[in-house]
Order: structure tokens, then C-alpha cells, then sequence
């Protein structure tokens, strides 16, 4: 059984005597568990006493009237109501003490949570459980901010409060009139401020050692980690609010996405990190190629592979003269450029945020003036004919001789100063030749044909002249034939075994006969031929064979002279 408060009651009794003047009461509150002492004024055989239920529980007396009479009592909770009496053998007095109504329970000490930590609305629910007369408070600096109470003693007193950002410390207070109990809240630690959103820094962009750094303002109970598809690969927190929180990452190729999370208790953020975003490839080397490589209008393409934020520039002493870039990562970059002639050095340029690569573009070695055209001329007459081709020489300049698309020979010189020449021994009755003079840009071509270098040694005349002889000389030689086999068929005709006939025949140019006709004379169309006289007989040798071999052909042998 719970025992009672003390303080409860504090009775002055005036005049106690035999007279019945009333005493003076004067109650004071007490604390279950405590003691109550009850004084009254003393005087002459005066009796205090406690009594419960008609029972003295304790009482006292003194000889001593200048003082006062005091008997503490200690009350059990729950109990019957209790009576202090004061007698004297004429009068008596009483004061009836209620335990619930003198004693109280100590307050309970109150419970403080968060209902919103976040600043700049961060606020708290500070709870007690409630008492007869309990009263719930919040204060700051000693001036109450608001409070509550409640009759009903069954239910939790709460009282909620929004904390000022950076304000003095609060007090949540409940008391009833034995006891209080008092929390104290420090803003900094009830609210947060909501996490910054963390930044993310690439440290090293090319694959395949590519790694990326989270920052993000440190703050109270902020933690940063590096999470992939839910698990958590690393993370740091720190006690010094004055510093940034970092974490690195080496990323993965071809990895799924990366989030870097920052998170206090009552806030957090992400920011997702994907490889390719983040991470390159070394950019490849440029190629240039001509695309006219004959100046004044040399022209040149440079290209390379396309990748991402890949940028391909032409630039010339330090100055980009013009570049390109292209979202399809599929194709190739390419851009020409008009070379101007004895320009500076050239560069195509092709770079990523990682990496770049350059190709130095001389005009020298990628343009070309236009070769000359070559000179023909004969070089030798007798006994056979041959051609000399002539051109100025030239950077990568060759000259060669060539004929039905064979080259017969060539010849280049690294002396520019010097002419280059070529010679060649011409074939009577060959195809065209053609001198030929070509560099990387341009080509010239002469053609050169037997007859325009060689024409007074042409063969061809002499041996028409003697095909033609011949050819007159069979038809001859076949009139004869058939005129003798005519006559040998005809009667009163020869016997016919004179089919051999020799002829002496002579043959002279038309030139010939001509000078003839002017010596004597003669004028009009001259023979080609002048034949002499046939005389037409058998031999005796030519007879025998004949009749050896019956019915063989005759032969006309016939001498020719010219």
C-alpha cells in the first residue's frame, strides 16, 4: 500500500481553552510518500492526536504552552479519510484530511519526438502522462509558450511545438503542485536540414581505368555511399560538419548504372551515374586522304571513327579553321579542306574530353603543280630510227615511253633543277608509242606514231613496187599457159609435146621505158613490161618424160630479168 505526503496540513488552533473558539486551518499540499505533520498552538492539558475511522492513531502533548504542538502522520494512498483532533477536557476541534485531495503523485517525466525534422518546418510532440492537476508546457527563457491540461486523467497530455530555426533551447515542463519535470530541446538536434544534392566529378575519363568522385556538403548524421542495382558498394560519414563528404568510384565498363546517395534522417538524394556518360574511349587517329591533289584547287579529307562528344577540326599556327561533329556514333567524321598554295603546316585535330590525336598536313606533300607537257624529236636517222622525249623535271615527276598500254621503260631524277629525258629505238611497222609524263596530280601524253619520226625510210614503197612485179608476172605467165594448152588442142596445131616453152623476158620499170620513149621519140602510154621473143619448141628430154607421165600438165619456165 502507497503511503501519503507530508506538508500535508498546518492547523493554528487559537485560544484552545476550555472555551470552543474554532480552530484555523491552514492546508498545505504534500507529495505521496511523504510525511504530514499537523501543528496547532499548545495550551494548558491540550491533546493533538490522528485518527482514522474512530481510532487514534498517535498523539502527543506538552507541559510546555509557548510552543506548538506538531504530529506528523503518514498518510497511505487509497486510504479512509483521516482526522486531526485537538482537545482540551472543555472543547475538542477536527480537521478531516482525504488523501486524494492533500497528496498528489510525482509527475511523470515527459517524452520528446519528432513529428517533422526537417528545417525550415521542423517541429516536436512533447507527452506525459496525465495527473490530477498535472498542467504540460513548453517555455524558452523562461516565458511559457503554451501549454495544456486535460480532466481527463485516463489519457496522455501532448503538446506540439514548431522549432525556430537556430533559436535558443526549449523546455517541455509538466508539473502539478508537488512536482515538476522539465526536458530540455536543442534545435540541432530535433531538425535537419535537408541533404544537398551530392556532385559528381569524373577524376579519370578514359577507359579502362575510368572513376567519377560523389561530394556533397557534410551535415548532422549525413551519410554518401555508392549503391549498384540496390547494394550498397561503399560508403563514409563524418564527425566534422565543417568539411565535404567525397567518395570515390572506379566504374566498371559496360557496368549498369551507378547512384551516388546522400541521406541524413530525415532527407536523402541521388544522382545516377552512367558509365557511358562518363567514361571515353581514346579517340582513334585521323586519316587524310586527296581529293584533288593538283594545285591551285588541292583539296584533302581528313576522317576518322566517330565517338561520343568526338569534335574533328582543321587548324592552322594555333587557329581552328572549321570542324564538325555528328550525334550518330555510327558514322565517320569527315571534313575536307581547300589547301592553299606554299600555305603553312595544316593539322586535323580529332579529340574527346579524354583524349586527342593530330596529323600534320603538308602542302608540299599532298599538292602537286601540274606537270609539263613533253618534246619529241628524232635523234638518230641511219641506220635505224629513235626518239628522244623531254620535261621539265618535278617533284615525284616520272616519264616513261609506252605502247598499247605496256610500259617500255621510265625514268625519274630527285634533281628538280634537271630536265628528264628519255630515248627509244621505234619498230618499223609497230603501234603508236606514247611518251608519257605524270605525277601524283596530273599527266601528259604524246603520242608518236613511226611514220611522223621515220617516213623516209619507210620500206613499204619498195616492197609494194616488187609485190606488184610479181603479181604481173604470174598473170603473164598464166595467158601464156592457157594460150599454149589452147593451141595444142587445136588441129593442124603443133604435136603437142612441144608444151615446153622458154621465154626470155624483160622486165623494166615504167621510168625505163620512159626514157626509151624520149630517146626515140615515142609518146603515149608506155608498158609496164618489154618481152622478148618466144620461141616455142619440144625437147627431146621433155618428150620422154611426158609420155612417161600421161596427161601431166605442161610448165612455162620463164627467166626474169629487170
Amino acid at each position: 500500500m502507497r503511503r501519503t505526503a507530508v506538508f500535508l496540513v498546518l492547523a493554528w488552533v487559537s485560544g484552545v481553552c476550555v472555551s470552543s473558539a474554532q480552530p484555523e486551518v491552514k492546508e498545505l499540499k504534500c507529495i505521496v510518500g511523504e510525511r504530514v505533520t499537523f501543528k496547532i498552538k499548545n495550551g494548558r492539558e491540550v491533546t493533538l492526536s490522528w485518527q482514522r475511522e474512530g481510532k487514534t492513531l498517535n498523539h502527543t502533548s506538552s507541559p510546555d504552552l509557548s510552543t506548538l504542538l506538531s504530529l506528523p502522520l503518514e498518510i497511505e494512498y487509497n486510504s479512509a479519510p483521516y482526522s486531526c483532533v485537538v482537545n482540551n477536557p472543555g472543547s475538542n476541534q477536527l480537521v478531516t484530511v482525504k488523501p486524494e485531495e492533500y497528496c498528489f503523485d510525482p509527475v511523470s517525466r515527459p517524452q520528446v519526438s519528432s513529428r517533422n525534422k526537417m528545417n525550415p518546418t521542423c517541429s516536436v510532440l512533447c507527452s506525459v502522462q496525465n495527473g490530477r492537476e498535472v498542467t504540460l508546457s513548453w517555455q524558452r527563457e523562461g516565458k511559457t509558450l503554451n501549454q495544456t491540461s486535460s480532466p481527463d486523467l485516463s489519457t496522455l497530455l501532448s503538446l506540439p511545438l514548431e522549432i525556430e530555426n537556430n533559436s535558443a533551447p526549449y523546455s517541455c515542463v509538466v508539473k502539478n503542485p508537488v512536482s515538476n519535470q522539465t526536458v530540455t530541446v536543442k534545435p540541432e538536434e530535433y531538425c535537419f536540414d535537408p541533404v544537398s544534392r551530392p556532385q559528381v566529378y569524373s577524376r579519370n575519363k578514359m577507359n579502362p581505368t575510368c572513376s567519377v568522385l560523389c561530394s556533397v556538403q557534410n551535415g548532422r548524421e549525413v551519410t554518401l555511399s555508392w549503391q549498384r542495382e540496390g547494394k550498397t558498394l561503399s560508403h563514409t560519414s563524418s564527425p566534422d560538419l565543417s568539411t565535404l563528404l567525397s567518395l570515390s568510384l572506379e566504374i566498371e565498363n559496360n557496368s549498369t548504372p551507378y547512384r551516388c546517395v546522400v541521406n541524413n534522417p530525415v532527407s536523402n538524394q541521388t544522382v545516377t551515374v552512367k558509365a557511358e556518360e562518363y567514361c571515353f574511349d581514346n579517340v582513334s587517329k585521323p586519316q587524310v586522304s586527296n581529293r584533288n591533289k593538283m594545285n591551285p584547287t588541292c583539296s584533302v579529307l581528313c576522317s576518322v571513327q566517330n565517338g561520343r562528344e568526338v569534335t574533328l577540326s582543321w587548324q592552322r599556327e594555333g587557329e581552328t579553321l572549321n570542324h564538325t561533329s555528328s550525334p550518330d556514333l555510327s558514322t565517320l567524321l569527315s571534313l575536307p579542306l581547300e589547301i592553299e598554295n606554299n600555305s603553312a603546316p595544316y593539322s586535323c585535330v580529332v579529340k574527346n574530353p579524354v583524349s586527342n590525336q593530330m596529323v600534320t598536313v603538308k602542302p608540299e606533300e599532298y599538292c602537286f603543280d601540274p606537270v609539263s607537257r613533253p618534246q619529241v624529236s628524232s635523234t638518230k636517222k641511219k641506220p635505224t630510227c629513235s626518239v628522244l622525249c623531254s620535261v621539265q623535271n618535278g617533284r615525284e615527276v616520272t616519264l616513261s615511253w609506252q605502247r598499247e598500254g605496256e610500259t617500255l621503260n621510265q625514268t625519274s631524277s630527285p634533281d628538280l633543277r634537271t630536265l628528264l629525258s628519255l630515248s627509244l629505238e621505234i619498230e618499223y611497222n609497230s603501234a603508236p608509242y606514247s611518251c608519257v609524263v605524270n605525277n601524283p596530280g596530273s599527266n601528259q601524253m604524246v603520242t608518236v606514231k613511226h611514220e611522223d619520226y621515220c617516213s623516209e625510210y619507210n620500206p613499204w614503197p619498195l616492197v609494194a613496187g616488187i609485190g606488184a612485179g610479181i603479181l604481173v608476172l604470174l598473170i603473164i605467165v598464166m595467158v601464156i599457159y592457157i594460150y599454149l594448152k589452147r593451141r595444142s588442142k587445136t588441129p593442124g596445131s603443133q604435136d603437142p609435146s612441144d608444151a615446153l616453152t622458154y621465154a626470155s623476158i624483160n622486165h623494166r620499170t615504167r621510168e625505163t621505158q620512159r626514157e626509151q620513149n624520149t630517146e626515140t621519140g615515142q609518146t603515149g602510154a608506155s608498158n609496164d613490161l618489154v618481152y622478148g621473143n618466144i620461141n616455142h619448141h619440144r625437147s627431146r628430154r621433155q618428150e620422154a618424160a611426158a609420155r612417161r607421165a600421161n596427161q601431166e600438165e605442161a610448165c612455162v619456165y620463164a627467166e626474169v630479168k629487170r
